[in-house]
């Protein structure tokens, strides 16, 4: 996995291709390094280092900020679908320990088209059993 962060760059955020400001978020989308085109991700201007430390007003202007972004999307890109999600934990994904929301719009010509977040999960991705776990960290002959 990437390196770990503290924090998103407010000012690297607002340099994107496109953002959105609020007086609470950010939403903010590049187009250039992206497998997909218009991902973009949604940070709140305060440091809350998970989604569950957002305040009620935070979570009010995230879902409006939602809503613009994904009108955006629609308007330019005109995809097929679209995915959202938070990483919450380093076992999650989360790189950078600031919440933020990723918009992600899908199309019908991706490789992976038709599998969501929990493609992953049906894929073998369980937790190991005890004995499994044991087994990987017995040295090898």
């Amino acid at each position: 996995m990437g390196e770990i962060r503290e924090k998103f760059d407010l000012d690297a955020l607002r340099a994107g291709t496109f953002f959105i400001e609020t007086d609470l978020n950010i939403y903010s989308r590049r187009l250039v390094g992206e497998p997909i085109p218009g991902s973009g991700i949604i940070v709140p201007k305060r440091h809350a280092k998970t989604v569950f430390e957002l305040t009620r007003d935070e979570w009010l202007d995230t879902l409006d900020l939602l809503r613009r972004a994904k009108d955006s999307l629609a308007e330019e890109f005109q995809p097929d679908g679209y995915t959202i999600g938070w990483n919450v934990g380093f076992v999650a994904g989360q790189t950078v320990q600031q919440a933020h929301l990723h918009l992600i719009p899908r199309f019908d010509d991706e490789v992976k088209s038709g599998l969501g977040i929990r493609y992953w999960v049906r894929e073998g991705n369980r937790r190991q059993s005890q004995e499994e776990r044991r087994d990987e960290a017995s040295p090898r002959a």
